[in-house]
């Protein structure tokens, strides 16, 4: 009905009323759960597992263009908190930059620390206000001038 209305006569009001129908119910159901405590956290563990449930049910492929719909927004770069990662920066999310580099391997504590604690080089991680601990993005820089 709401659909017809808006065909028929296509205003802000009734397009604000179809967008609200035509919404998953899911998609509160999410919003929801990351107002819990460690709900967001909670959630990045259910859509990877989601991801791994894609291949054997492709059905559940609207579930996670749900996820990503919110997490696109939750994500955004103006959420994110850029944070300078060095030697006093805690071995908690110093462990996290040696297991998730995955373009140059870190081979050892010494070699993090070469990359991080020399003259001329930096690394810089986001950080997200509800996953404190947790780099989502980090780069290693070499200034060269």
């Amino acid at each position: 009905a709401i659909a017809k209305a808006w065909l028929s006569s296509p205003t802000d009001a009734l397009a604000a009323k179809l967008h609200r129908a035509s919404e998953p119910r899911r998609l509160e159901l999410i919003r929801r759960l990351n107002l819990a405590p460690n709900g967001t956290a909670a959630l990045v563990r259910m859509r990877e597992q989601l991801i791994d449930a894609i291949e054997h049910r492709p059905d559940l492929e609207s579930v996670d263009a749900d996820f990503l719909h919110l997490f696109s927004s939750w994500f955004n770069r103006g959420f994110l908190v850029l944070r300078r990662i060095d030697w006093s920066t805690p071995a908690r999310i110093l462990e996290k930059i040696i297991r998730y580099e995955a373009v140059h391997e870190i081979r050892d504590w010494d070699d993090l620390r070469t990359r991080i604690d020399s003259p001329g080089r930096r690394c810089y991680a986001f950080f997200h206000p509800a996953l404190v601990d947790e780099p989502l993005i980090f780069v290693e820089v070499a200034l060269t001038r």
